[in-house]
This record gives structure tokens, sequence and C-alpha cells, in this order.
């Protein structure tokens, strides 16, 4: 029997090539900075990937 899922992931989501995400940063930290932050992130209702860089984005002025 050969029923297929249905998934096809998500789209939606798809970014332009321009817009996407390619480069990583890997950061070590203390586990009492990286509570702080995922705290901070949260009071902001953001994920902290999403919060580290609209911070480290405002700090720049970018």
């Amino acid at each position: 029997m050969d029923n297929q899922h249905g998934n096809t992931g998500k789209r939606n989501a798809a970014k332009p090539e321009d817009q996407k995400a390619t480069s990583t940063l890997i950061v070590r930290c203390l586990p009492s900075d990286k509570a702080s932050w995922v705290k901070a992130s949260q009071l902001e209702g953001l994920k902290l990937t999403d919060w580290v860089i609209k911070t480290l984005n405002e700090r720049t002025q970018k």
C-alpha cells in the first residue's frame, strides 16, 4: 500500500535566497548568563535565537 503522508514542509515559512540565514555563531557562556538571556527573550515573546539577533543588531545599530 502506497499512502503518502501529505507532509510537504513549511513552504509558507520559506524565505527568498537573499534572506536565508546560512551562517552559524557558537558562543560559550556561563549557565547563569544563558538563563538571564532566556528569561529576557521569553519576556519579549521571542525565541532565544531571535532575541540574540535582535539585541546584537540593535547594539550595532544595524
